[in-house]
């Protein structure tokens, strides 16, 4: 189980834009501690990366070719942070 920092620093993504996924119900948490502490699990970040990968593609997919930005950012996730979590 990760806390919100270490899924920052995994991710890249900041604690605000956690804490606004888990509100919307994008990205729940799998758990929160007694103390508030929001815990993530594997499947959460992969979760998260594969709406993060689609998110970039979409966003830059009308500059260029989508095949090919698709191909992008699917290289950025393998580098990102997710090997060690398969």
């Amino acid at each position: 189980m990760y806390k919100v920092k270490e899924v920052t620093n995994l991710v890249g993504v900041s604690v605000r834009t956690l804490h606004h996924y888990d509100e919307i119900e994008l990205l729940q948490p799998e758990s929160i501690t007694p103390a508030g502490y929001r815990l993530y699990t594997n499947q959460n970040l992969k979760r998260l990366q594969r709406y993060l990968s689609k998110k970039w593609v979409s966003r830059y997919s009308k500059y260029s070719n989508p095949y090919r930005l698709w191909n992008m950012a699917r290289k950025w996730r393998k580098q990102k942070c997710l090997k060690d979590l398969k």
